[in-house]
């Protein structure tokens, strides 16, 4: 993931915030690190999630729907094959799935209860299907067709 996406992201929540079209939390890191060697939990990261992570610590999304964005020191290791990085509607864990890089060079991203696909790359999931979530109420983490 590009910095452009992230900037890109940040500023829809600002311009959404000031809309009245959600309310957030957003904490930001204020440290660089080199990208190289990047861990989450003692898992080397892609380079798009590591360049992520470098910019956004967590988020925060109450209103009009629940969707939280977990701080790296809050990830859990599930079945030494997943890390639960996010949450939707207070219930729905959603993780990466370490196992393997898929074909963009990044790890998929699950509904760790049903193991259903969301997105294979963190940037169409920023992008795309949390908006798809927060503003038009789709079920992302399910199967909609």
């Amino acid at each position: 993931m590009y910095n452009e996406t992230i900037e890109s992201f940040i500023s829809a929540l600002k311009n959404k915030k000031e809309r009245g079209n959600i309310d957030y939390q957003l904490a930001l890191n204020t440290i660089e690190k080199p990208l190289k060697n990047i861990q989450i939990k003692g898992i080397n990261v892609p380079e798009n999630i590591s360049v992520f992570y470098l910019k956004i610590s967590s988020l925060y999304i109450c209103t009009p729907r629940c969707l939280e964005l977990l701080s790296p020191m809050n990830f859990e290791i599930i079945d030494k094959r997943y890390i639960w990085f996010s949450t939707i509607n207070k219930v729905n864990k959603i993780c990466f799935d370490f196992k393997y890089l898929n074909s963009a060079k990044q790890w998929d991203i699950i509904n760790l209860d049903t193991k259903f696909l969301i997105t294979q790359t963190l940037s169409s999931y920023i992008t795309n299907k949390i908006w798809a979530w927060i503003d038009r109420e789709r079920k992302i983490w399910e199967n909609e067709f």
